[in-house]
């Protein structure tokens, strides 16, 4: 394995970064991630090469991790899938070609099927160990429509055509050598047009990213988050946090946003009678405190 030096921080292209902690954890002790002193990013620098990483999902992944986290993973999966899915039907009512990055044992991909009922849905997932145990996830789904669900080893083997109306890349981006190329490169030739991403990260100042090693490459929070999305062109249309670990309830562990190619339009109308309600709301609660205080104390 040969590890190469980061000269600029992978989301703003700035030289000026620091060590900021140093991981003992296998498989690469010793890897040291750095701060952005520009835009606040951490990243790990020196990094393996982008082939190792690809090879390392292929072979490696499901060694490192063990038979019993993965079966505890998929169980915290089909939780976060549920969630994930009641999120996207609230604002997609029809997703006919779907396409999700890192499937793993396919939780999420049957999910779909059950949310928005597709006529075609692709799960990348690198490992083909986790792709058979994605294939027998989705049995009930393949058994009907043997054409519906497809798992590949790489986005280079997905079709363009058609394109896809949704996209889910949920705690792969995190992963990726490089985000914001990759991330454009799936706006410019994957996303349909009015097409949806949805995207969730470990969030930085939560519990579940604190312990810095490899396979994460990128520990994003609330603004490097955001910055990544301008960076690849892309627009929020929902944002939210989810999940802490007790008692740091008000820690979130996760980010989730759901993006599109344009910016979202607003009734500027609706928002300003909603506005002006509000106003009145709070203006009448006030009122009722004063009263309410003048009786009290008459």
């Amino acid at each position: 394995m040969i590890l190469i030096e980061v000269k600029v921080c992978p989301l703003c292209g700035s030289d000026d970064h620091i060590l900021f902690i140093i991981s003992p954890d296998e498989p690469i002790p010793g890897s040291e991630f750095r701060l952005c002193q520009k835009c606040g990013h951490i990243f790990m620098g020196p990094r393996p090469e982008a082939d190792w990483i690809d090879e390392f999902y292929k072979f490696a992944y499901e060694k490192v991790k063990s038979l019993k986290d993965i079966e505890e993973k998929t169980k915290h999966q089909f939780y976060r899938s549920v969630r994930q899915c009641y999120l996207l039907s609230r604002s997609i009512h029809e997703a006919d070609h779907i396409l999700e990055i890192g499937s793993y044992a396919g939780v999420m991909c049957s999910s779909l099927c059950d949310t928005f009922t597709p006529k075609r849905v692709i799960g990348v997932e690198p490992s083909k160990h986790l792709r058979s145990a994605a294939n027998q996830t989705c049995a009930r789904w393949i058994e009907e429509e043997p054409d519906i669900i497809e798992f590949v080893e790489s986005l280079k083997h997905v079709s363009t055509t058609p394109k896809f109306d949704l996209i889910v890349i949920s705690h792969v981006v995190e992963h990726l050598f490089d985000p914001v190329k990759y991330l454009r490169a799936l706006k410019n030739k994957y996303l349909a047009e009015g097409g949806s991403i949805l995207i969730e990260v470990p969030n930085f100042f939560g519990k579940a990213a604190s312990v810095f090693d490899f396979p994460h490459l990128h520990y994003f929070h609330d603004a490097t988050l955001r910055l990544l999305m301008k960076k690849a062109g892309l627009h929020i249309h929902y944002a939210e946090t989810q999940g802490s670990w007790p008692p740091f309830w008000v820690i979130p562990k996760f980010l989730l946003v759901i993006v599109r190619a344009k910016k979202p339009t607003y009734d500027k109308e609706a928002m300003g009678l909603k506005f002006m309600l509000h106003q009145q709301y709070v203006h009448h609660i006030a009122k009722m405190r004063i009263d309410d205080d003048k009786d009290n104390n008459s």
